[in-house]
């Protein structure tokens, strides 16, 4: 019997890995080239039907420009679209501020929502992080399933 732990932990390493490889454009095979490995090993460690030795650990990450620790991390996911979404409400207050502070018209649901930002509490941040990225691959996973 598959413990649920080590069937998860499956699944991280299998989302953070197709992640790792569409964020540089790769398609299977050329993962499977990069890393020397098997196109049909790439497709079980892609799927969870497979956890990988060290040694192909760290050929991966190393093909991906990553380390072991972000292929297996739950954290990693995480951490990155967090990142992200941080990044572009950065970008967004900028704008906000460039368009304060210019002639140009001004652009009301921008300021509006970076106020609410600014006065949100982390509960309600979270909220509209999960809000953002849409539904969860788990999510999907399991409407999939019912399909």
């Amino acid at each position: 019997m598959v413990s649920t732990i080590g069937k998860n932990q499956d699944l991280i390493l299998a989302e953070n890995l197709k992640r790792f490889r569409r964020k540089k454009s790769w398609n299977q095979n050329q993962l499977a080239e990069a890393a020397d490995l098997s196109l049909g090993a790439i497709k079980q460690i892609e799927t969870g039907q497979r956890w990988p030795r060290k040694e192909t650990l760290e050929d991966l990450a190393r093909a991906l420009d990553v380390t072991v620790p972000e292929l297996t991390s739950a954290e990693t996911k995480n951490s990155h679209t967090i990142e992200s979404l941080l990044s572009a409400l950065q970008e967004l207050q900028k704008e906000n501020e460039l368009l304060r502070t210019s002639d140009k018209t001004k652009d009301p649901q921008t300021a509006e929502f970076i106020q609410l930002w600014q006065h949100a509490n982390e509960r309600q941040k979270n909220l509209i992080l999960r809000m953002l990225r849409g539904p969860s691959s788990e999510s999907e996973q399991a409407s999939k399933k019912k399909a």
